[in-house]
């Protein structure tokens, strides 16, 4: 029984394009000097000024929550294309620098990387003493095929609700990358029992 996995912690960083939820423009043209400026500092290592602030955000449940935004992200928008490495985005900047960029409507887009719920050492505690208990109410995760609790006493588990967070194909997607990711590392691992290796399959 696998209790802290993606369930409780690893899909709840909540991912937005700063803006959006504010009513206000999620981007701006690649080639002005704000956008420039902005691609500069961030590729220079200069921290974002919102980084530690708190935000309001409606959740995929219609919920309100306040996060702390733990990082800003800056990925480049042309052609139907994202470019989210930072190598890419410094050679973008050279191009722009040297006057040979030309991509047309190309878009700088900023993103906050919200913090997610954390399991608080009182939540652990609870856990550890109601499993001593007997009295955790589990059920089979229908994605990964583990237990996972539905009922504790004494904690909300609503708060670790993804539906609470993520649409549909939001979730899904996420749970797909995190599986691509295990795959990948497993492979790594030549003596790898097989039985291992496809309970990710």
């Amino acid at each position: 029984m696998i209790l802290c996995d993606i369930g409780l912690t690893r899909c709840l960083d909540y991912t937005l394009v700063r803006g959006v939820l504010q009513g206000q423009s999620a981007s701006e043209p690649l080639d002005s000097s704000v956008a420039v400026a902005k691609l500069r500092g961030y590729l220079g290592g200069t921290k974002h000024p919102d980084i530690g602030t708190t935000t309001e955000v409606t959740l995929a449940s219609g919920d309100k929550a306040s996060f702390k935004i733990a990082s800003v992200l800056y990925e480049a928008a042309a052609g139907g294309k994202r470019v989210r490495a930072k190598n890419d985005l410094k050679a973008i900047l050279e191009e722009i620098d040297g006057g040979t960029f030309v991509a047309k409507d190309a878009l700088l887009i900023e993103v906050a990387v919200l913090s997610g719920q954390k399991i608080r050492i009182q939540d652990s505690a609870a856990i550890i003493r109601e499993i001593a208990r007997s009295r955790v109410e589990w059920r089979k995760d229908e994605y990964w095929g583990y237990e996972v609790p539905v009922a504790i006493p004494g904690l909300d588990l609503g708060r670790y609700d993804l539906n609470r967070y993520y649409r549909p194909d939001e979730l899904a997607a996420l749970l797909e990358s995190l599986r691509a990711e295990r795959r990948q590392w497993l492979a790594k691992f030549k003596d790898l029992d097989p039985v291992i290796a496809r309970a990710v399959k």
